[in-house]
């Protein structure tokens, strides 16, 4: 190799080198941006823009926010506020989580009523479900102390037989 090709190979390859600085140096700005970002209160709609959120039934409905860039006024219920998204996808994920909590609190009705957790009892045991995606069904877990808003249940058994139940249930209860 010539002493002229090894510097056109060194050349090209500085230039190369800077513009992967150049892209680094952007990415680690536009990481910065989004580490600012901050959680508003309320879901921020601009007028006309389209919200999705779930009418009486469970199903997920589209409609336009009427009011202007922060206000909540349309649903008149600032709880109620927090079950509007940008998305289909989201409202449609909280349609799945709604039905899940609700189908388990069923269920706990039945088999486990009275039962309460203590979360500061360490040597409390509590079981939860959980949902196990490769599988495809609900499973029991147990844990002594963390309150990871689900459904307690005071024994193996009682959370078994719920997770029975919601396996035979579930998959009617998601069809579209």
């Amino acid at each position: 190799m010539t002493r002229e090709e090894l510097e056109r190979r060194l050349d090209e390859a500085e230039k190369q080198n800077l513009g992967l600085l150049d892209e680094i140096k952007r990415l680690k700005e536009k990481l910065a941006e989004l580490d600012k970002q901050e959680i508003p209160d309320f879901p921020e709609f601009d007028r006309g823009d389209i919200m999705y959120t779930l009418d009486p039934y469970f199903d997920v409905m589209e409609g336009n926010h009427g009011g202007g860039k922060g206000d909540k006024d349309f649903t008149g219920d600032d709880a109620q506020f927090y079950n509007y998204f940008h998305t289909a996808d989201y409202a449609h994920e909280l349609r799945i989580k709604c039905l899940m909590i609700a189908m388990m609190l069923h269920c706990k009705w039945y088999v486990d009523r009275d039962y309460v957790p203590d979360f500061t009892d360490l040597l409390e045991d509590k079981w939860f479900l959980f949902y196990d995606h490769v599988d495809g069904c609900f499973k029991v877990i147990i844990d002594c102390n963390c309150d990871n808003g689900s459904v307690c249940f005071s024994t193996e058994e009682a959370a078994q037989k719920c997770a029975d139940w919601m396996n035979a249930h579930w998959e009617e209860s998601t069809d579209e």
